[in-house]
């Protein structure tokens, strides 16, 4: 998927009510995190890629509730590597996110 394309997959799902999305890998709880209803997101080895990542960030943006993030064991490459690590300095400059793993 190109980075446009990508893009436009970000907004549109963000401005209309998708409870869950898989690009790659396992199902994202999207609604849950748009909707603050997630303390702890765990993604572990669902075989998600940085397409996915890149969505998730995206989300995790605008989320309010969220302080643990596990996305170990996933196929996550290079590519959206950067935006992974832009959200963990957001949130922890916030106060808000306590553990971040995706190793």
């Amino acid at each position: 998927m190109n980075e446009f394309s990508l893009k436009y997959l970000a907004k549109f799902v963000f401005e209309h009510r998708v409870e869950r999305l898989a690009i790659n890998g396992g199902y994202m709880p999207l609604h849950d995190i748009k909707t603050d209803q997630l303390i702890h997101l765990t993604l572990k080895d669902q075989g998600l890629h940085s397409e996915d990542l890149f969505i998730l960030s995206q989300y995790l943006k605008h989320n309010h509730s969220i302080t643990h993030i596990n996305l170990s064991k996933n196929n996550i490459g290079f590519k959206y590597i950067e935006e992974s690590k832009v959200i963990e300095i957001k949130m922890k400059n916030q106060d808000k996110l306590r553990d971040f793993s995706f190793q």
